[in-house]
C-alpha cells in the first residue's frame, strides 16, 4: 500500500524554532477549550486512556525541568 505524503518545503530549509514560530497558528489553540470537548463526548475508556497519557506526559516533563536545572 502506497500512501502519498507531502514535506513542506520550509521545514527542510529552516532551522526548526524558526519554522515552528511561523507554522503555529495565532493566536494559540485553546487547549483547555479543546480538552473539554474531548471530555464531554469520549467514552469511559478514551478518558482513561488520555490520563494515562496525561501521566506519562508530566513524569516526561518534570525529568526534562529536573536536568535542565542540573545542567545550570
Amino acid at each position: 500500500m502506497h500512501i502519498p505524503v507531502a514535506i513542506d518545503p520550509l521545514a527542510l530549509l529552516l532551522r526548526s524554532d524558526i519554522y515552528i514560530r511561523l507554522t503555529l497558528p495565532d493566536p494559540a489553540p485553546d487547549l483547555a477549550a479543546s480538552v473539554a470537548a474531548f471530555l464531554r463526548t469520549a467514552s469511559p475508556e478514551a478518558k482513561a486512556t488520555f490520563i494515562q497519557h496525561t501521566g506519562a506526559y508530566v513524569k516526561y516533563f518534570t525529568a526534562v525541568e529536573k536536568a535542565i536545572h542540573a545542567a545550570q
